[in-house]
């Protein structure tokens, strides 16, 4: 009887293992659905934002820049008027922020560039004028198509407000004036490295510019042609 007792005894326990061990596996099979579920969300995460790596970024970027108005001696039209060529080179900095969703992107920028454009020439019935553009800030919406986390094509529309000097050099006389206007561009960005794009960008500004003692009423046109440096957050 007491046989019977260990043999009984000694079933349960075989049991209660066997039980534990179905127990243990179960869990185990949990635990590794669980974790496989948690690294597939943070595959997915990572992917997500890998495929997104726009958001607030600081950059500097230099080149050319020209610009062209027609000006009219004493402000009368068709009088002594003659092109005037500003050519030179320009160099600042810009700021902004982006999402990109489904591969388009979306974004506004600030920037700000210094220019040394200037042209002179001698204008009958005003002397030799001296022209220049040299201060710009400017404000843009920026859309574009990202091929990639790597590639991205982009337009920009927004305003420049731009500071010009004229002077009249046998005079002496000069004549300073904020002016601003239409700003449209478009440009190509490329991730060169983890967290820095290198960026070419095209811009265009349009102002229409009063000058009475220079002599200058005019639609400018200055465009300009840079190659950036920008580092995303």
């Amino acid at each position: 009887m007491t046989f019977l007792h260990t043999d009984a005894l000694l079933d349960l326990v075989a049991s209660g293992i066997v039980l534990a061990k179905e127990r243990d596996c179960i869990m185990l099979r949990k635990l590794v659905l669980a974790s496989a579920s948690l690294l597939a969300l943070a595959a997915v995460s990572v992917s997500a934002h890998a495929q997104s790596p726009y958001g607030f970024y600081v950059g500097a970027a230099g080149g050319g820049v020209s610009a062209s108005a027609e000006t009219s001696a004493l402000g009368v039209p068709g009088f002594g008027s003659t092109d005037l060529g500003m050519k030179g080179f320009t160099g600042g900095g810009f700021a902004g922020f982006g999402i990109t969703s489904s591969g388009i992107y979306t974004g506004v920028e600030l920037s700000y560039d210094f220019a040394n454009g200037e042209h002179s020439t001698v204008l009958p019935g005003v002397g030799l004028l001296s022209i220049g553009r040299d201060h710009t800030f400017g404000g843009a919406g920026r859309i574009g198509y990202a091929f990639d986390k790597e590639t991205m094509v982009f337009g920009k529309v927004g305003y420049a407000y731009s500071h010009y000097t004229a002077k009249d050099l046998f005079a002496g006389l000069s004549e300073k004036k904020w002016q601003g206007g239409l700003k449209v561009g478009v440009g190509v960005e490329r991730e060169i490295a983890a967290n820095f794009a290198l960026r070419l960008d095209y811009d265009a500004d349009f102002a229409s510019l009063k000058l009475p003692v220079s002599g200058i009423n005019s639609d400018i046109v200055t465009q300009t042609g840079k190659v950036g440096l920008a580092y995303k957050f």
